[in-house]
């Protein structure tokens, strides 16, 4: 299994349960897919570098996790047509040397 992290901006007009129902989702959703979730780092609100559809804040939150390139594939497929995200990006650790 390799190592991931990726980064999420959630739409900062969830209210507190939905956005804790959405990243439990995304949990779900990588462990569901032979991954396995190392952690997760919940940044909360900030301000975006630049306006996005209408929208100057974000909720931040970074996942560590380990699975397969499918894994990959198939979280990266649901992130992009979900509502809820804002931004991802997945990317590979490097392998220890």
């Amino acid at each position: 299994m390799r190592s991931y992290e990726m980064m999420t901006i959630l739409n900062p007009d969830l209210d507190t349960e939905a956005h804790e129902a959405s990243l439990q989702k995304i949990e779900k959703l990588i462990s569901d897919n032979a991954g396995k979730v190392d952690s997760v780092d919940r940044w909360g609100k900030k301000r975006l570098a630049y306006e996005i559809d209408h929208l100057n804040d974000g909720n931040y939150s970074i996942f560590c996790f380990s699975g397969e390139p499918e894994t990959v594939k198939e979280v990266d497929r649901v992130l992009k047509i979900s509502d809820d995200v804002m931004r991802f990006m997945i990317v590979k650790k490097p392998d220890k040397v």
